[in-house]
């Protein structure tokens, strides 16, 4: 939950209290809202909503991504960053060396996770890791200089880009194209491997969440994850409530798979919101919809 709650109050807010709430107290609360809270968000497994409500927005707490190889390189950007691991005179290496492993989680992944997040406990993973049978592609700058590397973990022969990280956390090393050599020589690497699709990992369910605006220019498709979910319902319809769908559009659960959710302002023509599509769209969304911010109603939707 500290990611939604991330997201409504952008990391300035404490918890007040917590408790657990039987099912009818959950119900009774949410009928008389007595503390006129704006939105419920209930974290719950798909199909075990403790308190069903007819206009609750069923949200995936996760996205599962990957890629098919051989990988279509279309978007500007993601040339963009091959052009930089050119420049930059990158080269690769794959290797299943334990020592070089372990060299890198602790020289490399480690201190990238604890740089990017101060207060994360990643001890029990770095344990886990030294454990798990993978192989690390190495990145190197000229004169041999390991800057980077990427673990790629393999689960019924299928291979996942487990953990990526640069030499001591220096994020120098990412201007040199870090993150774009990471994906594009793990590409090929697997491709003359004869592997035909790569996970990419999970992202939060958000269509504008970086990390899943990063994967998409590389043309990541989403695969159903429904391990846990959100029930979004407003309790009130206030500004910041309005305001919380209109910059947080989503990937919504339904029957047939997932669809993108997009909050609008006012009534745009169908023609706008048609050009809207592609900035939203990834590959495994069954449908794009488009919702008025005002009342909720349907807008616009489009089937793939």
């Amino acid at each position: 939950m500290h990611d939604i709650a991330d997201r409504f109050f952008e990391e300035g807010y404490r918890s007040v209290f917590r408790m657990k709430l039987s099912r009818g107290l959950s119900r009774l609360l949410l009928k008389l809202n007595p503390f006129r809270c704006d939105l419920m968000v209930l974290q719950h497994r798909p199909g075990q909503h403790p308190c069903p409500g007819p206009g609750d927005i069923i949200s995936p707490l996760w996205v599962d991504t990957g890629v098919r190889l051989p990988v279509r390189i279309e978007r500007e950007s993601a040339r963009s960053d091959i052009r930089r691991v050119t420049r930059s005179e990158l080269e690769w290496f794959v290797t299943r060396e334990p020592s070089m492993i372990a060299d890198f989680i602790e020289n490399t992944w480690y201190p990238t996770v604890k740089r990017r997040y101060l207060d994360k406990n990643v001890d029990f993973d770095r344990d886990v890791l030294k454990h798990t049978d993978c192989e690390l592609l190495v990145i190197k700058a000229p004169g041999s200089i390991q800057i980077g590397g990427v673990l790629v973990r393999y689960a019924e022969n299928r291979p996942s880009l487990w953990k990526i990280g640069v030499r001591d956390g220096d994020h120098a090393h990412w201007s040199k194209g870090v993150s774009g050599a990471a994906y594009y020589f793990s590409f090929k690497h697997l491709e003359s491997r004869g592997h035909e699709y790569v996970r990419l990992g999970l992202c939060r369910a958000f269509l504008n969440d970086g990390v899943l605006q990063y994967k998409k220019k590389w043309g990541c498709e989403l695969q159903d994850f429904r391990q846990h979910a959100y029930a979004f319902r407003v309790l009130l319809h206030t500004r910041a409530a309005r305001s919380f769908f209109l910059h947080n559009p989503l990937v919504v659960l339904q029957d047939d798979g997932f669809a993108g959710a997009v909050f609008v302002d006012g009534q745009p023509a169908e023609e706008s919101l048609h050009k809207m599509v592609p900035r939203f769209f990834f590959n495994g969304l069954r449908a794009m919809q488009f919702y008025s911010a005002d009342d909720w109603r349907l807008l616009h939707s489009e089937r793939f």
